[in-house]
């Protein structure tokens, strides 16, 4: 699964509605655009909010099938790109990414790293690996972007039986 997550005001974040389908497990948004008007709204702390944009996921299949074959880091890979691909979001305005997977491959010590250097992004993107527990995954992209002033971060995991999940978390600019 894969997600684009941002800094906005409440307002912008209703602007990007997603219509979830928990049987389906897909999610659609009102619009392609991974960015909004400025909204009026903060949080209590004063700081804009960081809301999900986008999310995609590949599909389940059953273990030992289809997927038998590729490595964690290429599901991420493929999550990666297709979030991209739906979101418009440019590989060079990703500033950071987090990803995980449940079980550690030990072929890959950085699986993180590994997909991002295989879907084509720089190798001066940061990339954390972290457990899949994904709102661990989110809240740390999000703080990480508050902390350093960035605005678009990208966060993945495999899941339970080789699921790549990823996401992009973008912040609205105070300027």
């Amino acid at each position: 699964m894969a997600y684009v997550v941002g800094r906005f005001g409440i307002a912008s974040a209703l602007n990007q509605a997603k219509l979830c389908s928990p049987v389906a497990l897909s999610c659609s948004t009102a619009g392609n655009r991974y960015s909004t008007a400025p909204a009026a709204g903060k949080s209590r702390s004063g700081v804009k909010n960081i809301v999900l944009v986008e999310g995609v996921r590949t599909p389940f299949l059953l273990s030992g099938t289809k997927y038998n074959n590729l490595m964690p880091h290429d599901l991420q890979r493929m999550a990666f790109l297709a979030l991209l691909r739906r979101t418009g979001v440019p590989k060079e305005a990703i500033e950071y990414i987090v990803s995980g997977s449940v079980i550690a491959e030990p072929k890959t010590c950085n699986v993180a790293r590994e997909a991002a250097l295989c879907a084509g992004f720089s190798d001066r993107t940061p990339c954390l690996p972290f457990a899949a527990t994904g709102v661990r995954l989110v809240t740390t992209v999000a703080n990480r972007l508050i902390k350093e002033d960035k605005q678009i971060g990208l966060t993945a995991a495999c899941a339970a039986g080789g699921h790549g999940h990823a996401m992009i978390v973008e912040r609205y600019p105070s300027k």
